[in-house]
């Protein structure tokens, strides 16, 4: 390196000390002065010369490590501006190491600069024909020369030289400024030689200051000179690297990217500055940027570069990218960096992807398909899938291969013809018309037949026209269009079951709502202004009487809606069922207290906790005992028990009333399904409450019944099973 003396205000003032001492000493030391001029002349020139060469080292350096990285990255791209970069940098080294040789002429210099020049021309002309065999479109070849063992090894020759020829200089110089011409002054007094000696060291002083001074001038303008061409070849390699579609980043052995490109910016989703400087665990996920990294220290170990084809999520979603990691060696020899080059190959693999399903489609569907598929020519089937043999029940395929259509068939066919002929006759068909759609019997390897939808279709299969055969098991649809036929005829049922309580419940509530129209019409006229109090109490409670009647008609009917609708939501929890019957009790006591029958609840001890939906059995005992209610006369008793079966837990109410007779007893539990008996106070019954009790119960799993003897009481119960119990 050149180093410039600095000088200050406050330092030494060259001319002034010489013109000081030259005034003083011009008689005494005119002699010496002079050979003190010529000899600190000459080491000027010498050291200035040395300088120089330096200064061309540095820049021949330059140069080669353009030239380098243009090589292989022209190679490895195949991107022709780098060779024209090439082009324009060769020229350049070669003018630098002439330029040294112009300066030197000491031996070993000498053959310091033969050695690197020999190695520079082997070197560039492993680079040329890199170049030529990349224009020839071996890039691999290419690569492999520039990353080759030859090459490498020129390199470390050119190293070395250029080493020597630093060292030889760096040598000369220093033995220069050790033997540089002291002045030698025998006989003199001891002023004129302290004289001497001041007047050449402010001598030595000002002409080195000088010489520093132009010297540096000269470098600070070649310098400038080589920054802007610098400049210029860095700018035109900015634009070829950062136009280019193409990934490219230098990475080195810590997983730091020293430089990324814009297309790998744009890939990454951001700028090139935000990603320098980062390392690979950053900017990747851990996983992929830890399988890079593996990558590129095996790289850098073995100075082999590989080739790699893996896809990469980026913020644009995931693409595949073809890369390129190469090792790159650094001036002295040792590789610390590699450079990765990334082509887009997203298209490529869409477009091999494409034409591999295209190629793969059939084989695919065919293998993965639920539903049987076979290969068949005009007599047998050659091919099958796994799903064949599974429809058809054989364990392999030999078993399945080489069978007529009329084999894996019943002998007849659902319209009586024999399978052999009525198969054949399918199969001309879909050869002849090129489809044939139609529903088969087939038979299983145990002899069961099952129905199924078959679909011949012909294809080329290895230069022979065949016909693929889907079969489908149509079983399940043939069973559900049996449910749906059945369903059909349940709607029908409920449908007739609909008109059926619309009229009943239209008829019923004709009746109570005549009654509420006629009484409350009454009341507004001018003569119900004048009844009595009592008559008017009367009227309002038949009025209410009525409304109530009503609307329990109509709860009922939402309900029995509701239940034939399979909208019967039981909300199962464990509970104490006697308590569940003490408490329904206690409600009915006040009704029971008007018309003086007793209410007794005899249970099982020890009844286990059942689980079951606490509102819906409610409502099945308060119907039960109300009913008991409405029909029992004055001074009777309704006994409620709840015992242990078998099994199930049983509750019966048993009224004294008028009984049933036996012939109704089937009607009790159908919607309307009243029977002759009256209540014996009048009270109204909407004919729905037990058809709703019995669907509550069987929801629970349980059953109810009744049993009565006309003229002596009836007895209604109902189960739950203990399976459905906690």
């Amino acid at each position: 390196m050149l180093t410039r003396t600095r000088t200050t205000r406050d330092g030494p003032k060259p001319m002034r000390m010489l013109i000081v001492n030259a005034v003083v000493t011009a008689l005494l030391l005119g002699g010496m002065s002079l050979y003190g001029i010529s000899a600190g002349t000459a080491a000027g020139r010498s050291e200035a010369a040395d300088d120089q060469v330096r200064e061309l080292i540095g820049r021949i350096a330059l140069y080669d490590e353009v030239l380098t990285m243009s090589a292989l990255a022209g190679v490895t791209t195949g991107n022709r501006r780098w060779e024209e970069r090439y082009n324009r940098a060769a020229p350049e080294l070669d003018a630098s190491i002439g330029e040294v040789r112009s300066h030197i002429s000491r031996p070993d210099e000498v053959s310091a600069i033969n050695a690197t020049d020999v190695a520079n021309i082997k070197l560039v002309g492993l680079e040329t024909l890199a170049f030529r065999l990349a224009r020839d479109g071996l890039r691999d070849s290419a690569t492999a020369l520039l990353l080759g063992r030859e090459y490498a090894t020129l390199k470390q020759q050119y190293a070395a030289g250029m080493t020597r020829v630093s060292a030889v200089v760096a040598e000369h110089v220093a033995r220069a400024r050790q033997e540089r011409p002291r002045p030698f002054l025998v006989g003199s007094v001891l002023m004129l030689a302290l004289l001497v000696v001041v007047w050449l060291s402010s001598f030595r002083i000002t002409r080195r200051f000088i010489a520093e001074q132009r010297q540096a001038q000269a470098v600070l303008r070649d310098r400038a000179h080589i920054a802007e061409e610098l400049r210029e070849s860095e700018e035109r390699y900015r634009l070829v690297v950062e136009n280019t579609t193409d990934v490219l980043s230098l990475v080195d052995r810590a997983g730091v990217l020293h430089f990324v490109n814009r297309a790998a910016a744009g890939v990454l989703g951001g700028r090139p500055s935000e990603f320098t400087g980062k390392s690979l665990w950053d900017v990747f996920p851990r996983q992929f940027a830890g399988e890079q990294m593996a990558v590129i220290l095996r790289v850098m170990d073995t100075e082999q570069g590989v080739v790699r084809e893996e896809p990469v999520d980026t913020p644009g979603g995931p693409r595949w990218y073809r890369s390129k990691i190469e090792p790159v060696r650094a001036y002295d020899g040792t590789i610390n960096r590699v450079l990765v080059v990334a082509e887009d190959i997203t298209e490529r693999k869409r477009a091999e992807a494409a034409l591999a399903e295209s190629e793969l489609t059939y084989r695919r569907v065919f293998e993965s398909s639920n539903d049987a598929m076979m290969l068949l020519d005009s007599e047998k089937f050659i091919d099958c899938n796994g799903a064949t043999l599974k429809v058809f029940g054989y364990s392999t395929r030999e078993q399945f291969l080489g069978k007529h259509p009329g084999q894996v068939s019943p002998p007849l066919q659902a319209d009586g013809r024999a399978s052999r002929d009525a198969a054949d006759e399918k199969i001309a068909t879909a050869f002849r018309d090129g489809r044939n759609f139609f529903e088969w019997l087939h038979q299983r390897a145990d002899g069961t037949v099952f129905p199924a939808d078959v679909l011949l279709t012909p294809l080329d299969y290895h230069g022979q026209k065949v016909l693929q055969a889907t079969v489908r098991d149509i079983s399940p649809r043939k069973i559900a269009e049996a449910e749906i036929a059945q369903k059909n005829v349940e709607l029908a049922k409920l449908n007739e079951l609909k008109n059926q309580l619309l009229g009943t419940a239209a008829h019923d509530l004709r009746n109570p709502l005549a009654v509420v129209n006629t009484a409350s019409a009454f009341l507004l006229d001018d003569a119900g202004k004048v009844l009595p109090e009592a008559t008017r109490t009367a009227f309002l409670r038949r009025i209410q009487a009525n409304g109530e009647f009503m609307l329990k008609l109509i709860d009922d009917l939402l309900d029995v809606a509701k239940i034939e609708a399979g909208r019967l939501d039981l909300e199962l929890a464990v509970g104490d069922l006697s308590a569940l019957v003490e408490e329904n009790l206690r409600m009915n006591r006040m009704l029971a207290e008007k018309k003086r029958i007793h209410l007794d609840f005899v249970p099982d001890r020890d009844l286990p906790p059942l689980r079951f939906d606490g509102g819906r059995v409610e409502q099945v005992l308060n119907n039960l005992i109300s009913n008991a209610l409405k029909f029992s006369g004055p001074d009777t008793t309704v006994t409620v028990r709840a015992t242990r079966g078998n099994g199930t837990v049983v509750v019966s109410v048993r009224d004294q009333g008028q009984g049933i007779p036996a012939e109704e007893l089937d009607r009790l539990f159908q919607p309307f399904g009243r029977t002759s008996v009256q209540s014996t106070a009048g009270e109204k019954n909407t004919g729905l409450g037990l058809a709703i009790c019995r669907k509550i119960v069987e929801g629970h799993g349980g059953r109810i019944w009744a049993e009565s003897a006309f003229g002596e009481g009836s007895v209604f119960s109902f189960s739950l099973p203990v399976a459905v119990a906690a």
